[in-house]
């Protein structure tokens, strides 16, 4: 039996149900039912009222500087994408501002491109947290091949994968990702076989 009293002094504490759960040992659905059945209900307003502060506070951090990714970090948000949307509903960022505040410059990363450097080193040089930005901004840019597996000679690979080389080994010579030899392999039937230990 739940200590129906002790979440009712939560809940007239703020505590939200999850956090409420937390303590007594109960999923957040069965502390919402536990309030309902004792009358205490949500109220609309209070969830306004938090989200509104919440909307507060990430203006300012972001006036203070702080990156879509810092604001989520430090208020506890699973991705950084939810902080954007309130900044740019809000009338303060715009989708360029954002980008060159969280350091992705399309420019600067189409001259690392076109030096021939990967995704992974245009991430790390630029210090990008992930290798998704630098190929959203090539895609901006004009800069991605919609087909990869065109640049990739599939009768030498298929001979190549014949002769006992691994997809990685292959990708080598071939100067392809081993994503884009699995792949054209994989679609040409030529499945690499795992081995039974």
């Amino acid at each position: 039996m739940a200590d129906v009293v002790k979440i009712l002094r939560l809940r007239k504490e703020k505590l939200s149900y999850r956090a409420i759960g937390a303590q007594v040992g109960l999923s957040k659905e069965r502390v919402r039912q536990i309030l309902h059945e004792e009358g205490v209900f949500h109220d609309p307003t209070e969830r306004r009222k938090k989200s509104e502060a919440r909307r507060q506070l990430i203006l300012k951090l972001n006036g203070n500087g702080l990156t879509q990714q810092q604001i989520a970090d430090r208020l506890g948000l699973k991705a950084h994408t939810s902080v954007g949307d309130i900044l740019r509903r809000s009338g303060v960022s715009r989708w360029e501002e954002q980008r060159l505040r969280n350091g992705v410059n399309d420019q600067a990363i189409l001259r690392l491109r076109n030096k021939g450097l990967t995704y992974r080193q245009i991430a790390d040089q630029l210090r990008l947290p992930t290798t998704s930005a630098v190929y959203q901004s090539l895609k901006r840019s004009g800069a991605t091949t919609a087909n990869t597996t065109i640049r990739l000679d599939l009768d030498e690979a298929i001979r190549l994968r014949h002769a006992g080389l691994s997809h990685g080994e292959i990708a080598r010579l071939l100067g392809a990702s081993v994503s884009v030899v699995s792949n054209a392999l994989s679609r040409a039937g030529v499945v690499e076989r795992r081995r039974k230990d």
